[in-house]
């Protein structure tokens, strides 16, 4: 499920809990019923390309997508710099996602 409008990550960022993991920043706060909610971050800072940013933003919704559902939540991620995007699979884009929403329970 998408997390929706500039407001909700507006204050995600503000008052969401913040943790992080890897090459990951999370964002989270939670919803209340439903499924989770997940949204990606990608600075043109940190990565120049558009086709880079939406490299990552396809493997980490493909990880979120299979990916046991926890508890319903609002949760942002956002992709740090330092990932080498010739080299990373979804396997280890699983592990980040996985073991960063495991890190607060988020996940069973």
């Amino acid at each position: 499920m998408k997390l929706g409008t500039k407001r909700k990550i507006g204050i995600l960022l503000d008052r969401g809990l913040k943790w992080g993991h890897g090459p990951l920043r999370f964002f989270a706060q939670p919803r209340a019923e439903g499924r989770p909610a997940m949204g990606i971050l990608i600075s043109r800072k940190a990565y120049r390309k558009a086709v880079d940013r939406n490299r990552l933003r396809r493997l980490f919704r493909e990880a979120w997508r299979q990916a046991p559902k926890g508890k319903p939540w609002d949760i942002l991620i956002s992709v740090q710099k330092g990932i080498d995007l010739k080299r990373t699979k979804l396997k280890e884009a699983q592990e980040w996602l996985i073991s960063g929403l495991k890190k607060r329970r988020l996940l069973d």
